[in-house]
């Protein structure tokens, strides 16, 4: 399997555009995005043997972490923990 360029690409320009609309959110919509983003993720991904579920499970890891970066630059790294714990538990 080779490296996949439009993939790369696609990536790419998802999180140049998270990005920014994560520097257009206050915090408490920033917050409430990061807490929804959690409910919805699979937690499971990583045991699918379907390629494509496996792949959305890492791009929605990602967007996670951006936004969690985002918050910690905020001074919002504890509320990002605790949510984070909130919803980790459930795997």
């Amino acid at each position: 399997m080779g490296f996949d360029t439009t993939k790369w690409f696609k990536q790419q320009y998802l999180n140049e555009s998270l990005a920014q609309d994560l520097l257009n959110m206050d915090d408490a919509s920033l917050l409430s995005t990061y807490e929804n983003k959690l409910k919805a993720h699979d937690w499971y991904y990583y045991m699918s043997d379907d390629s494509r579920r496996y792949n959305s499970g890492e791009m929605s890891i990602k967007t996670l972490n951006d936004i969690k970066a985002e918050l910690g630059k905020r001074g919002l790294a504890d509320e990002a923990k605790e949510l984070f714990s909130k919803y980790e538990k459930t795997r």
